[in-house]
């Protein structure tokens, strides 16, 4: 198997562990906040949303976006908007990285506001799957906090 195709096959893994984690929250547990400076269910689906245009948005562009910049060009705002609009961000970004060859992958460069600092798309791609991984597991531990046991309904056969 080739690498793209297994960076792929993780992002799905990620992506319909998250939406059958989601999937049933309420409005009230969408906003929830566990405790002040924590985040939100909504708040986390934003920030995985934000971070994966900002990802898409560096790898395709010569002028870099600040992270505020990233979180307003996220329009949802209720829980199917967001996992419509995660879904459309998820495509663009498959289309992009399946534009790169095995090699292309690791090629270095430089950083276009800071030409001392180097990325290859290999890292960015990295960086996107422990991004969204990370924050599923916070929407996970939340959502247990609220009395759902992902081993109960089918969810987290990772643990």
């Amino acid at each position: 198997m080739k690498i793209l195709e297994k960076w792929f096959e993780n992002l799905r893994e990620i992506r319909i562990e998250l939406m059958d984690t989601v999937k049933n929250i309420t409005e009230e547990e969408f906003t929830w906040v566990p405790k002040p400076g924590m985040k939100s269910a909504k708040a986390l689906l934003i920030e995985i949303a934000a971070g994966e245009l900002w990802l898409d948005h560096f790898l395709t562009n010569s002028e870099p976006i600040s992270w505020k910049c990233a979180f307003e060009l996220v329009k949802g705002n209720t829980l199917e908007s967001l996992c419509l609009e995660l879904e459309s961000i998820r495509e663009k970004t498959i289309q992009l990285f399946s534009q790169f060859t095995e090699s292309e992958l690791f090629e270095e460069k430089a950083w276009s506001n800071d030409p001392d600092k180097t990325f290859s798309p290999e890292e960015t791609m990295r960086y996107l799957i422990q991004h969204e991984y990370y924050h599923l597991g916070q929407l996970i531990y939340n959502r247990w906090m609220l009395g759902y046991n992902p081993f109960q309904s089918g969810v987290g056969n990772s643990g």
